[in-house]
């Protein structure tokens, strides 16, 4: 919708009782309109900066969420080594691959 639709539709909301405007009016509401639309076009532009920040969070939120993987990952292999491994899912694996030669 652009600012001429948007005055059409104002000025006809505007008529009053004999369907006349008055123009200072008229004139009011469209330097309004020119500001608000002035004001979302500025609201919604993405500058290069913001791009590029949004870029670098999103690689370091990564690498944090890798790395932050990578150490419980060894931190719980540390400690199944610790215990001894775990005989349940040792055995289990054992007879599975037992029963696929089969």
């Amino acid at each position: 919708m652009d600012l001429q639709e948007i005055l059409k539709k104002i000025k006809s909301a505007m008529k009053d009782e004999q369907g006349t405007v008055e123009e200072q009016d008229l004139a009011k509401v469209q330097r309004t309109a020119e500001r608000i639309l002035i004001e979302i076009r500025r609201g919604n532009a993405v500058s290069k900066q913001q791009m590029f920040k949004g870029f670098m969070v999103g690689i370091f939120y990564a690498m944090g969420a890798t790395f932050g993987f990578a150490i419980l990952l060894a931190v719980a292999t540390f400690l199944v080594k610790i215990l001894g491994g775990l005989p349940v899912v040792g055995t289990w694996f054992v007879h599975l691959g037992r029963y696929l030669h089969q």
